[in-house]
């Protein structure tokens, strides 16, 4: 078990193209969340696609997986599990061995699911209050592209809502042209010490933070029930030097996205001078990119004369979760 003591920064670079990313919550139709006229995506759709996608990948369960957080009532019916019919069914404890857990013995146990470590957890039940920071900060993803152009299509329905009409009911379908969502994030292991949780629990590793990295690089585009049109087209990782704790900049305004023709232009220059005026707190980075012909990134040369190691995405697939 390899520790990680270092913290590390970056962002994620999410594309939509003619698609729909984030909801709003109970909208079918599909609007896109905005804030001033910026479409914006939250921290929540990244952290639920992440422990989704491991879910499926593996069978690793999450603590906080929807989808499998079902159950057969009395009745039959699937009914949604409460907190602590979650906790028994995910650790395989009865009502005994749940009733004589300690509030310790209960941090403990969600600590050692690897979406806890990283995004924390708050479990308000009666007489075991845990509640985590987790390691790892996401941001909300601003739209990089100003341009974005909001597309609403009429759908004809296959039936119709009331008997006896003669026609089938119209609905409506939202989604963006094309939108550069850009997720800022910090990782802190020292989130997990006992200056900070006041109690010694299983420390943050390596394995843990490639969990965060593999998925957040990986995971919308292997969801496509949920983000059909959207992948992962860059994401930079910077691991900074032991002791050091460079203030988190907001990346979205070292990036800039503009059209040419048929192709979007991701431009990284401002990005370059960031990182070679803060070098001394930089130990090595990272930056992944997608191969895909819409997309033209700006800047590399500047950024590999700073010592970025630029690797294709595809590499992602590579990157060991295992202890």
């Amino acid at each position: 078990m390899t520790m990680k003591k270092n913290n590390s920064t970056g962002f994620i670079g999410v594309i939509t193209n003619m698609a729909s990313f984030n909801n709003e919550v109970g909208d079918n139709a599909g609007s896109r969340r905005t804030s001033k006229g910026d479409f914006y995506a939250t921290h929540y759709k990244m952290k639920w696609l992440i422990r989704d996608y491991f879910a499926r990948l593996n069978g690793n369960k999450s603590v906080l997986v929807k989808s499998s957080a079902y159950k057969h009532d009395k009745t039959g019916n699937l009914a949604v599990r409460t907190l602590e019919q979650r906790i028994k069914y995910l650790f395989d404890l009865d009502d005994d061995d749940f009733k004589n857990l300690t509030s310790i013995d209960l941090l403990n146990l969600v600590l050692s699911k690897k979406d806890v470590k990283n995004f924390g957890v708050a479990l308000p039940i009666d007489k075991k209050q845990v509640k985590v920071t987790g390691v790892t900060q996401l941001s909300y993803a601003i739209n990089n592209y100003k341009e974005t152009e909001e597309q609403i299509i009429q759908i004809n329905g296959a039936y119709s809502t009331k008997e006896g009409n003669l026609q089938a009911t119209l609905g409506r379908r939202k989604f963006l042209d094309f939108a550069n969502y850009i997720y800022n994030f910090t990782v802190q292991p020292n989130m997990l010490s006992k200056n900070v949780l006041g109690v010694e629990v299983e420390p943050y590793t390596l394995a843990d933070y490639n969990w965060f990295k593999k998925g957040a690089l990986r995971a919308a585009q292997t969801n496509q029930s949920s983000s059909t049109g959207s992948y992962v087209g860059y994401g930079m990782f910077i691991e900074l030097k032991e002791n050091e704790d460079l203030i988190q900049p907001n990346f979205n305004h070292y990036i800039s996205t503009t059209k040419k023709n048929d192709v979007y232009l991701i431009d990284f220059t401002l990005l370059a001078n960031y990182l070679a005026q803060n070098e001394q707190a930089i130990h090595s980075i990272e930056l992944y990119l997608a191969q895909n012909i819409q997309l033209e990134f700006i800047g590399l040369d500047a950024l590999e004369k700073n010592g970025v190691e630029i690797k294709d995405m595809a590499e992602a697939r590579k990157i060991n979760i295992e202890e």
